[in-house]
This record gives structure tokens, sequence and C-alpha cells, in this order.
């Protein structure tokens, strides 16, 4: 497994020394605690954006209902009466309508779609923040996979919560307030009527919201071990092949997959629950409004459009009812991993910088070697090589994959801000311009016995015999000037397309033991 990055040292005294990592801070788990403190540290940087969009929402919401009050003289006076004169003007306004919802909903998602997107990105940067500063302990002890689900996973459903609890609480609550005006404006009995029974949907959405937040908690520590587990399979790969373990990380990643399966599948089936309660208290509220609305346009001639107006506005009132019905379980899975992230995001490091420490800083001596053409990654790979210049001083090997370039820089460097094409012993240049010669290079000594130092030049986008396969190309000292890669002493191929052969190069040491190193040159 590929370690952690070391930790910069940045000051000169340290408040002690052990390598466990703090206990996360407490912090409350319950549902006003976590929306208090997302509204207090994310939500509130954007709430101008946040107010516009409920304006808009606002548009949206009277929009609709404007479009349900259209209903009473369009079945009254075109189609009972038929009345010509109001055809067009009818017509226009039920277009009005429509354009005046269609922009407000643009510029309300587009407005919601940058808060949720802003959320997230600023919850990413602090919880880097927050990892990269963390013990090694730490990260001894949690596996990547873990870090990169919470990083991915968990912040995305925290910004579905977010984005669908604003959204919810603003176009859906507006949308169905304004409807249900409408429908008391038309007929307050049948209005209280119809809504007799929803009330008793109250029990059941919290009930659900709290096996929500359960089951997505389980959930998102599943995705989290999966991906530790790919992490595992992938990075040692090598290690699988040559063990033969191919059908044993199936059944690993079988059971690790199933598992995840299981949770989303409860989750949704747990989510579903509200679907059969809030349709059955819609039927209930539908025949209730046919059967009384019904009898006062048949025995007391009550204007069929004022009927038809409210029943549309009933029918346009459900679904924003329904959402919000299932508006807390979306609320509770994400604060489930929520509660993950704030465990993070409160962590605090053991190993602390003294109070009144000073950044360590190099006063002299600094040597800098700049590129030739800006973006050229020089240094990418570096390589200690011996004497090869015979000056008495060890010289440097450096890499400029990008610019398909490797040089050989003679030590003693001249201390400051040098640019490195003019003072190189020798430039090692690609066969063919894109094949990266210089990501991977190395220094394995004198290869040959002449007494010369020898190099070793990656080139990993090389396509010789296959596409992207890579070549390692040997160089046998002494160099200078320019060096042309392809007539190096030797090269070795990659053996498939995207084998990307020379990416890396290292020594192995001599592991059979005969006094010859082995040189490792990884794919």
């Amino acid at each position: 497994m590929r370690p952690p990055a070391p930790q910069p040292h940045r000051a000169t005294h340290l408040t002690q020394t052990s390598t466990a990592s703090a206990a996360p801070a407490a912090t409350g788990t319950t549902t006003g605690v976590l929306v208090r403190r997302l509204m207090r540290e994310y939500v509130r940087p954007h709430l101008w954006r946040i107010g516009a969009a409920i304006l808009c929402m606002i548009v949206v919401a009277a929009s609709t209902a404007a479009f349900t009050q259209l209903i009473k003289p369009i079945v009254d006076d075109v189609f009972v009466q038929r009345d010509g004169a109001m055809l067009w003007p009818v017509a226009g306004m039920a277009l009005a309508v429509f354009a005046a919802k269609g922009f407000a909903s643009y510029g309300q998602g587009v407005l919601m779609s940058f808060v949720g997107h802003g959320i997230v990105a600023e919850m990413q940067e602090r919880l880097y923040g927050r990892l990269i500063g963390a013990d090694l302990a730490f990260f001894n002890r949690t596996s990547p996979g873990d870090l990169i689900a919470r990083f991915v996973n968990d912040i995305n459903l925290l910004r579905n919560a977010v984005s669908n609890t604003l959204v919810g609480f603003g176009k859906d609550l507006l949308t169905a307030l304004a409807l249900v005006g409408v429908m008391f404006y038309e007929d307050w009995v049948l209005a209280l009527a119809a809504f007799l029974a929803f009330p008793s949907a109250i029990l059941p959405i919290v009930q659900v919201g709290r096996r929500m937040r359960k089951v997505s908690s389980h959930t998102q520590v599943g995705v989290g071990r999966l991906t530790t587990l790919l992490d595992e399979s992938f990075q040692g790969v090598r290690y699988v092949k040559a063990y033969a373990m191919e059908a044993y990380e199936k059944l690993r990643a079988r059971a690790a997959i199933g598992e995840v399966f299981r949770l989303n599948y409860k989750a949704e089936r747990t989510r579903h629950t509200l679907h059969p309660i809030m349709e059955m208290l819609g039927g209930v509220a539908v025949v209730a409004v046919i059967l009384y609305g019904g009898h006062q346009v048949i025995a007391q001639g009550k204007p069929a459009g004022s009927f038809f107006a409210f029943i549309m506005a009933l029918l346009m009132a459900y679904e924003p009812i329904k959402r919000l019905a299932k508006l807390n379980a979306s609320l509770q899975e994400g604060l489930a991993a929520a509660v993950r992230l704030f465990a993070l995001l409160d962590m605090e490091p053991q190993i602390k910088d003294a109070p009144g420490a000073k950044p360590l800083s190099i006063d002299g001596g600094a040597i800098r070697w700049s590129e030739e053409t800006l973006g050229d990654g020089l240094g990418f790979s570096i390589a200690i090589t011996a004497d090869a210049t015979a000056d008495g001083v060890a010289d440097l090997l450096v890499g400029a994959e990008l610019a398909d370039k490797a040089y050989l820089v003679s030590g003693p460097g001249v201390p400051g801000d040098t640019p490195i094409a003019p003072v190189a012993a020798a430039q090692f240049r690609a066969e063919t311009a894109g094949d990266r010669a210089g990501e991977g290079v190395l220094a394995p000594g004198d290869m040959d016995g002449d007494g010369e130092a020898d190099f070793l030049i990656g080139a990993p986008l090389a396509s010789y015999r296959f596409t992207e396969g890579g070549s390692v190309y040997l160089v046998q000292g002494p160099v200078a000037g320019s060096v042309d890669l392809a007539v190096a002493d030797a090269r070795v191929d990659g053996d498939s397309d995207h084998a990307y052969l020379g990416r890396r190069l290292g020594m192995a040491g001599d592991v059979d033991f005969d006094s010859d190193p082995r040189i490792e040159l990884d794919e």
C-alpha cells in the first residue's frame, strides 16, 4: 500500500511527540444542532443567493396559483357560454403565466445549484485541510477508502439534503400554500374536507425519517468499506496476481458490493414507505371533493368553473405536498452524513506547533534550476548519480517529462535561480515527441563495468511496439551535450498496449544474492 506523504516541518518546537491523533471533538447529533451548524457555517455565506432564489420561488408559486384561476373563465366563458371574445385574452394570460413560471424556475434552479455546489466545494476544502494536517497515527488506523468515501459520497449526500430542504421549504411550501389559499378562497368548507385526513400522516413521516437516518448511516459505512477494498485491490494488484488471489478478492468484492446493495435497497424501501400513505390520503381528499363539490354543482347550481378551479388547485397541490412529506427522509439521510463529516472536521491533532514557534526558513545555499519553458514538469523525477562529470561532486539526473527531456546537472550548483538548460552537462531527448521521456529517471551506477556512470530514462507513452506501451532507455556514460534516445545503447519496451513502462524506475537491490543489484521497471 502507498504510505501517506510525510508532513512538512513548519516549526522549530513541538508541544509533544505522541503519534496518536486526538479523538474527534464531541459533536451534537440531534437534528436541531446539526441544522443550525450547517446554516451557520455553510449556508449563511450564500444568503443573498438564497434570497434571490426565494423571490423566484414566490413567482413560481404565484404563477401556479394564477393558472388555476384561469380555469374559471376557460370553463364558464369559453366552453359553457361559448364567448369568443374571451378566447384570445385567456390564451394570452395563460402564455404569460407559463412564461413567468419558466423563467422563475430557471433562476431558482441556477441559484440553488450554485449554493449546493458551493457548499460541497467549501466543505471539501475544509475537510482536506483538516485531514492533511492530521497526525500520521490517524492515517495508520484509517483506511484511504473510508476517507475518500466521506470526501465524495458523504458530502454529496449532504449537498442533496441541503438543496432539497431549501427548495422544499421554498418552492414546494410556497406553491402548496398558494394553491391551498386558492382552495380556501373558492370554498373553505370543501378545503377543510379535503385536508381533514392529512394530519394523520405526520407520525409516519417522522418515523420514516428516523429509520432513514439510521439506514443511511450504515450505508455510508458500507460504501467506505467498498471503497477501501477497491483501493487495496487495485494498489496491490501485483501481489494479488503474484499469489493467485483473484478468486479470493472476487469473493471479498462480492460480499462488500452485496452489503451496499442490501443497504441501498433497504433505504429505498424505507423511503418509498410514504408513497402508499400519501396516495391513500390524496385519494380520500379527491373523493371527498368529488362527492361534496359535485353535490353543490348539481343541487345548488354552483358554477362549474369554480369547481374545476378547486379541483385543479387540489391536484396541483398534491405533488408539492407529497415532496414535502418526503423532505424529512432526505434531510435525515444528509444529517447522517453530516455526523461523519463533522467528526473529521472537529478532530484536532495531538502533535501541534508550540505557541510562538517560528517557521523554519533557509537563508542561504538554495540552488534552484528553472524550466526552459513554463510547464515542462521539471523535477517530477530526480535521481542522484555518481560523479559522472569527474568534478569530484555527485551529480543529479532531473526529468522534465512534459518537455520530453531529462537533464544531467553537474554539481556543485551555483546558489540562486538558474535556467537548467545552459548549465546541464547533458540533455537526453525523447525518441518521439510526446513520449513523456523523463517521467522516470534512474542512475543505476556503472552497469557495464567500464568505470563510467550509466543512465536509465523512462518514456511511458512511447509506442515503439505497443500503443503507449512505454520504453526504458539505457544510455552508457560518458555523456555530454545533446543525447538522442533513439541512439541509446539499449531499450526495453512495454509488453502490451497502455502498459506505460517507465513511469517509475527504482533499484530493488541484490534480491537473488548474486552480487548484482536488480532494477525495477514500474508500469
